[in-house]
């Protein structure tokens, strides 16, 4: 009875030295992880890079493992909050060590992300910090309608020879079930007031009522009128030009655009990249402009 008491609480302290030394252990990996990656940090002359291509939500991201392991081994964030990019726009304004700010990408929603309420807080925040008489600079490759809309309040606008701009209208699409639901033999029992109560019509008509055709154009021309107008504002050019473009051209070509002040300049990113550099300041080690992204910026502050 003995020696199975000592063989069963010596076992048992074994198991227990085993767990406290892996945790002691997983805490020194973390810690060896931190030291040997410093915080970034900012220096002088350097261009606030705003990359619109990552996904930008107006609410913080979900809990993800993978993301949490490129952040422990000092890899930069694939995405980025609306809260962020406004508040780095903000501190840039008034850092003098951000001399500018640099628009790349090009808007690709990925679920509820960079949503067009959320490009127009960005846009409006851009508006605020040309107030500190420092430029934006944007360099567009084919850009969509809401990579142009953030990008027009830029002083500068380079777009690729070689390439057009997908500028268009805007379109709304739903999905509809009812001959799906009704080849199973399924019905769907509703009760509404009023003609304009569209959400349920997914399931009960298979094309959009008159009504719901209705309000969803409405919609659309508010939300069309205030890109349209505030590129125009933004360019200096006429009223109806931007609609104008679309319905004769459809894709603009990048010889329109720039007679049309669309665009500052046809320039490759090479040329752009080599007048930062000499606008501003060179990273050697890099061979491009002195630069940081928006969560490095912000990291820098913590």
């Amino acid at each position: 009875m003995k020696s199975f008491f000592a063989s069963f609480f010596g076992t048992l302290f074994a198991i227990a030295l085993v767990i406290i030394g892996g945790f002691f252990l997983l805490i020194g990996i973390i810690s060896l992880i931190g030291s040997s990656n410093k915080g970034p940090t900012v220096e002088n002359r350097s261009v606030l890079v705003i990359d619109l291509s990552v996904p930008i939500s107006d609410a913080p991201a979900e809990f993800n493992t993978s993301e949490l392991i490129s952040e422990l081994s000092g890899q930069e964030n694939q995405r980025v909050t609306l809260r962020e990019v406004l508040r780095s726009i903000s501190l840039a304004a008034t850092d003098d060590r951000i001399s500018a700010i640099f628009l790349t990408g090009n808007v690709t929603p990925v679920s509820y992300s960079s949503g067009l309420a959320a490009l127009h807080e960005i846009r409006e925040a851009l508006l605020r910090f040309k107030q500190s008489k420092k430029l934006v600079y944007a360099h567009l490759v084919v850009p969509l309608t809401r990579t142009y809309y953030v990008a027009s309040v830029a002083d500068k606008i380079y777009l690729n020879p070689e390439e057009g701009m997908a500028v268009t209208g805007l379109v709304s699409e739903q999905l509809r079930f009812a001959s799906l639901l009704k080849k199973f033999g399924i019905g769907i029992q509703v009760s509404k007031q009023g003609k304009y109560k569209s959400a349920v019509e997914p399931y009960l008509l298979d094309n959009s009522s008159p009504e719901n055709t209705e309000q969803v154009q409405a919609l659309l021309s508010d939300f069309w009128s205030e890109i349209t107008t505030g590129i125009e504002q933004a360019r200096g050019i006429k009223p109806g030009t931007v609609q104008q473009l679309i319905a004769q051209k459809g894709l603009i070509d990048a010889e329109t655009a720039l007679e049309q002040k669309l665009v500052t300049s046809l320039e490759p990113l090479t040329a752009v990249m080599d007048e930062l550099k000499q606008k501003y300041a060179e990273d050697g080690k890099n061979n491009t402009f002195r630069q940081i992204t928006v969560a490095n910026y912000l990291a820098a502050f913590e």
